[in-house]
Parts: C-alpha cells; structure tokens; sequence
C-alpha cells in the first residue's frame, strides 16, 4: 500500500505495470535505459557522485550512506570486486525485499548492475534466505532474460564492462542475515559472523579474501541512477519538511502482519492514520 500524499513511491512506482517481471515489461516502462547511456560514457566515480548527492542511505539498521558506502571500495586494488545483495531477510515477519524481489525482479538486477560498474565488481550475488527457495527460478529467470538481452554477460551493450549475477540460496540461518555470516555461507562455511572487524573496514577484505559491497535489496534495487531515481529520491527529501535538518529518508517500507500487507509511507506518517485510499 502506498499513500496518495507519497507523490512518487520510488521503491513501488512500478508494482502496477502490466508484465512488469519480465524483460519486455519492465523495458516498456523505461527499464534498462541507463544501461547504455552509462556504461562506458559515464565514470564510476561520477556514479558515486550522484548517489552521495541524492541522499539515499540503506535501508538496514544502520541507515548508513550508500554513496560513501560505495566510496569505500578501493579503485587502484588488484583484488578483485564483488558485490553481495543481502536479500536474507530472515527476521521473523518480514517479506518487503520478497515482494520486491517477485514483482519487480529486473529493477533489482538494474540497481546491481549500475552498483557493480560504479564500484568495479564483475561479479555480483543475490543471497537469499532458505525460506525464499522459491524465489530463485524467478531471479534466475530475470537473470536469463538480462542475458540474452545483453544486460549481463561479456562487453555489456558494447561498453567493455563484464558483469555475472549468481543466486546463492542458504539453508535457512537466521543469522546469515548479519553478513559476516553470509559471507561464509557463501563460501561454503558454516554460517556464523566472524570474530573480527566490521563496518567500512570490512570492505577491504571480506569475500574470498577480496573486496566486496553488501547492499540490501530495497537499496540496491533503485535502480534507474542515470535518468529518473536518484533526482527523484532528491527532491523527495527536498519536499520533507525536515529535510533542513536531518539526513532520514523521506519514505520507509515495512510490514504489517494480520493481512495488512506490506507498506510503503512517508516517515512521518501517523501511526493512528486511516489506511487512505480504497
């Protein structure tokens, strides 16, 4: 549910598009547009830039800046990149990333293949919690139809970038979802965090031993950062009347169980408020 007063629900603009999961239908709205105006004609750091601007922060507890998270990620290292979508979400209740991931699958793969170029990753991971097992056909799908479209693969669109998308479904922990656990749950380990250090220094080596970004689901998946996202994520908090004063994001999604359904708000939004709308 997304209130009228919302003038532009971001994270669910596109819910309501005919066909909107597949390629041809997320295409029809303006999906992958970007890509070629981007890829190899706009710098990675320019990238970076943009986001920082816009404001937009993650959406975990942390609600830490994403273009600065981004930042982080060293440009003249050898090691290579990757970028891990903690698409877990195993806290119990909870199913917001679900239904982003299931009706809108390719805004997702936009989001990480724009995050992959401007950080220098060319291979990213969508992790998702054992429960969601069923989601991964539809990603694994999403990801195909990317593929043959020349979204993902070799030479993108004839700008020299390489990106592969994997979906690594886990066996159901719920502490996967801090991400030291999820990195060894990638790698084959037993998922548990590890017993060091954490934050931006976890960026320089983590995966692998190699560099990598963790970004949750209803970050990473704004996708469209070149034409519409991120000024609009701009001028939203532009419009908050709080926006003089304090960095919090203009909308906020979450779940009401009992039938309710998933929501996405203004921040300000009065608990006690009449659901709008029909």
């Amino acid at each position: 549910m997304t209130p009228a007063t919302l003038k532009e629900p971001i994270l669910f603009s596109d819910f309501d598009a005919p066909g909107v999961e597949t390629m041809a239908g997320f295409r029809a709205i303006g999906g992958y547009e970007t890509i070629p105006a981007t890829l190899g004609k706009v710098a990675p750091g320019e990238i970076i830039e943009m986001v920082k601007a816009s404001g937009l922060r993650g959406r975990g507890g942390a609600g830490f800046p994403t273009g600065m998270k981004w930042g982080f990620v060293p440009k003249d290292s050898p090691k290579p990149k990757y970028l891990v979508v903690n698409a877990d979400e195993s806290e119990p209740g909870t199913y917001k990333d679900r239904e982003l991931m299931t009706r809108s699958p390719h805004r997702l793969l936009e989001g990480i293949l724009l995050a992959s170029y401007a950080i220098g990753a060319h291979l990213a991971f969508i992790y998702l919690r054992g429960e969601f097992l069923f989601l991964a056909p539809i990603l694994e799908g999403a990801i195909e139809e990317a593929r043959a479209a020349g979204f993902l693969g070799k030479d993108i669109r004839g700008s020299g970038f390489d990106l592969d998308v994997v979906v690594h479904v886990g066996a159901g922990a719920y502490i996967c979802g801090e991400e030291t656990a999820l990195f060894n749950s990638i790698e084959g380990l037993r998922g548990e965090p590890r017993n060091q250090f954490t934050g931006p220094r976890l960026l320089l080596e983590a995966l692998r031993g190699a560099q990598q970004l963790a970004q949750r689901v209803h970050a990473g998946g704004v996708g469209r950062i070149g034409r519409v996202r991120i000024r609009a994520w701009k001028r939203l908090r532009q419009q908050d009347p709080r926006a003089a004063h304090t960095t919090s994001e203009p909308s906020v999604v979450f779940v009401v169980r009992g039938g309710v359904d998933v929501h996405h708000i203004p921040r300000d939004w009065p608990v006690g408020s009449r659901r709008p709308g029909p």
